[in-house]
């Protein structure tokens, strides 16, 4: 499903630091929940974006309308399976980079939409460089994204 642009598109991106189980503890189940309910949430209100894991944060995209963006941000920073929530970039924005997705998964780089663990995602947190765009740019790069 592709969602079209429609007058001001708004991207949130943050970080936080992860409460859920490690993935060969019962963690996965927990992912796909979220992304479950993320993609039924998001394509309601016309949001698209990508999350990923590495099994200490969780780093998201949020796409759409501002309202909605920060709708729903909202109820993802009072989530309990995360703590710590941090916005690292958030602006308006020309196009969608995740156009196609209500809420992709970014995993590894040899399995970027399957649940798994995401090792470039700890690098982009310690690199300490702008981190809301160099995480908008990992996970396009890992979808095949990139341009």
């Amino acid at each position: 499903m592709s969602y079209i642009s429609r007058g001001h598109l708004y991207r949130l991106v943050y970080i936080s630091q992860s409460l859920v189980e490690l993935l060969d503890r019962g963690g996965a189940a927990a992912i796909g929940d979220i992304l479950s309910a993320s993609v039924m949430r998001n394509s309601l209100l016309g949001i698209t974006g990508a999350l990923t894991f590495d099994e200490q944060h969780f780093a998201q995209v949020l796409e759409g309308e501002k309202s909605s963006v920060r709708r729903v941000f909202d109820s993802i920073a009072r989530d309990r399976r995360h703590t710590a929530v941090q916005v690292v970039g958030e602006g308006w924005i020309e196009a969608r980079d995740f156009s196609q997705w209500a809420m992709a998964y970014v995993g590894a780089r040899n399995a970027p939409n399957l649940v798994a663990v995401n090792p470039d995602l700890n690098d982009v947190i310690k690199d300490g460089s702008p981190m809301g765009q160099a995480l908008v740019d990992m996970m396009r790069f890992l979808l095949g994204k990139a341009h």
